[in-house]
């Protein structure tokens, strides 16, 4: 009889583990960044249509100005941030929960879509107080951590974080569509396989500036309530280079039956910018924190209403956010959200089971003649 394959201990020193060897080749780089400024001019009328879906999108979250008042001049408040705006009751002694909104990237963004009656001297609102998790700053590119969660044919999803996004919606106004983000954005992915065989290569260039050859992903799933969304890529267009696709598994990722115990040591596995396959890991210290627990409500600009999965010891910068913390098992148990107060927390598995569920992701949306092909897909 056939013996079983024997799978090395998550956390064994062995030196080929299963981690480097199987979950990494799963896990992807997501980049989002705003599409009108990647189209072409000599096509004007799609260039701006794309400019119109940013702009309404974005006015839709964007501080109002404050009305005039009786005197015919503008208000105390216009003077001062808004108290319903982003950086609203920034008290004394209370916990900030996680952000990504850069300064730079608010200036940018407010004064790019300001409605061309308004003065040119308007008042910007202070950035968001707490950690930037996912932007990488100085830039328009957002980066995150993507992993594969189901397969089949040549369609792949992958499981991230929303808050790459998170410009989009705020408390009261997550009402997105995927229309409007697919028409505003661009998501592009690549893959471990080319980032390993470009650091491989020989050159004069710094790893930071040479160049990538991203794979073009669409929404198909969000819930900016949970900070939960879903990419689709073609798996046959998946690119290793500018000239050559990615033949290799990228085979999905389980999602657990059942969470973590508490104090069981889990994994996470993230992209940082310029820094593939980094993984870190901590001790489940509590499955379902809610989030005023752990940053005080006003802090909750956002409106997230998920539970949170705490993890001590992981405490991750840029890049991170998105990326799958794994079980002994090699299934991943839940999606990293963000630090605070110096522990780590995930979203957690049943809020993730109950969102897969909901908009059908690993049951909907697959090529008709492969309904009943294996894609290693379990509920």
């Amino acid at each position: 009889m056939a013996q079983p394959r024997y799978l090395p201990h998550i956390f064994s020193n062995e030196a080929e583990n299963y981690i480097a060897t199987t979950a990494v080749d799963s896990v992807f780089l997501v980049e989002v960044d705003i599409r009108h400024f990647h189209v072409p001019d000599d096509q004007p009328r799609y260039k701006q249509m794309c400019k119109n879906m940013y702009a309404s999108i974005s006015n839709r979250v964007l501080p109002k100005t404050p009305p005039e008042n009786e005197t015919g001049g503008p208000s105390k408040a216009s003077k001062t941030n808004q108290s319903d705006g982003p950086s609203a009751s920034r008290g004394k002694g209370k916990k900030k929960g996680p952000s990504t909104t850069t300064s730079k990237e608010m200036e940018s963004s407010t004064s790019e879509l300001a409605p061309e009656t308004e003065p040119k001297q308007k008042p910007q609102p202070e950035p968001k107080q707490g950690l930037t998790i996912n932007i990488t700053q100085g830039t328009r590119q957002r980066q995150a951590t993507g992993f594969v969660i189901a397969r089949r044919a040549n369609i792949i999803k992958i499981l991230t974080c929303a808050h790459i996004i998170e410009d989009v919606y705020t408390k009261d106004k997550h009402e997105v569509t995927l229309q409007e983000l697919n028409a505003a954005f661009t998501f592009d992915v690549q893959c471990v396989h080319q980032e390993r065989r470009l650091l491989a290569t020989p050159s004069p260039l710094p790893t930071s500036r040479r160049l990538r050859s991203l794979t073009n992903a669409m929404v198909v799933a969000i819930d900016t309530s949970k900070d939960l969304l879903v990419l689709q890529v073609n798996a046959d267009g998946i690119l290793l280079s500018n000239s050559q696709t990615c033949t290799c598994e990228h085979a999905p990722i389980n999602i657990a039956l059942a969470p973590p115990r508490i104090r069981e040591k889990v994994m996470l596995l993230g992209w940082p910018p310029q820094r593939s396959e980094s993984s870190t890991e901590g001790c489940v210290s509590y499955l379902k924190r809610t989030y005023d627990a752990v940053c005080d409500i006003d802090f909750n600009v956002k409106g997230y209403t998920m539970r949170l999965m705490e993890v001590s010891g992981l405490v991750c910068g840029h890049g991170y956010s998105g990326g799958p913390l794994l079980n002994n098992e090699m299934e991943f148990v839940g999606t990293y959200h963000g630090t605070i107060e110096m522990k780590g927390y995930s979203v957690s598995l049943g809020d993730i089971r109950r969102f897969l569920a909901q908009f059908e992701v690993l049951t909907g949306g697959w090529p008709a003649a492969n309904q009943e092909e294996s894609s290693n897909i379990r509920m």
